[in-house]
């Protein structure tokens, strides 16, 4: 996959943050990139209150990024979704490579997978399996542990709280922009949200009747 992580760090990044005086660049993959890319890759475990904390924050400043503003802001900053989700558990994917300059070496072996899962917001890492590592016969699904002389729990902990701050200060940027009407559903959880000439809104149904009826006048309003 070298090759290809080559290719992609000729684009141009989707952001640029400084992470403790480190340079970091994410990368929007496309599907074709975000695949291939996954096949050798290990997942990482997640750390569901780091991002649990930093939401909590904001939701107590009314900061709080809620699903139809993260989509908002995450095509405003890297394209479309990508087609890589749980259409029944989830509404949306968007996956980066990660590059991070410090200052003792390059880190360039994980990604950023920022997804919903159920209405609740996910940010996901992986590590990509390198050239001369030998993982054959070794199960790639199993969630395994940070690599901690790469990018250590402590480091990806800091990193989520940084880039979801990173991402409430953008909002509040384009937050006035004008979008247009929209909306995504969530079957597993009967939630529906989007916007309506520029208003925000979440709705989490109890009856499914109810939910479908509504999703179907949706459907009829926003023809995709």
């Amino acid at each position: 996959y070298f090759m290809d992580i080559a290719d992609i760090f000729r684009q141009k990044p989707s952001m640029k943050l400084t992470l403790k005086g480190d340079k970091c660049e994410l990368y929007r993959l496309n599907d074709e990139q975000y695949y291939h890319l996954s096949q050798d890759s290990l997942p990482i475990k997640d750390n569901f209150w780091a991002l649990f904390r930093v939401q909590r924050h904001y939701q107590q400043e009314n900061q709080d990024l809620t699903l139809p503003k993260m989509y908002v802001l995450l095509t405003f900053i890297a394209g479309e979704t990508s087609k890589f989700y749980d259409d029944w558990k989830g509404s949306f994917c968007f996956p980066f490579l990660i590059r991070i300059k410090k200052k003792t070496q390059e880190l360039n072996n994980h990604l950023f997978i920022i997804s919903d899962w159920r209405g609740n917001l996910e940010f996901r890492f992986k590590r990509l399996i390198g050239e001369n590592e030998n993982y054959v016969g070794i199960e790639r699904d199993i969630v395994r542990q940070p690599f901690e002389s790469e990018f250590s729990r402590e480091e990806i902990d800091y990193f989520i709280v940084y880039f979801y701050s990173y991402l409430v200060g953008y909002f509040e940027g384009i937050g006035k922009i004008p979008h247009d009407n929209f909306f995504k559903h969530i079957d597993s959880n009967l939630i529906l949200y989007g916007s309506t000439n520029g208003q925000f809104w979440e709705k989490y149904y109890e009856e499914y009747d109810y939910y479908h009826q509504r999703l179907e006048e949706l459907q009829l309003q926003y023809p995709n």
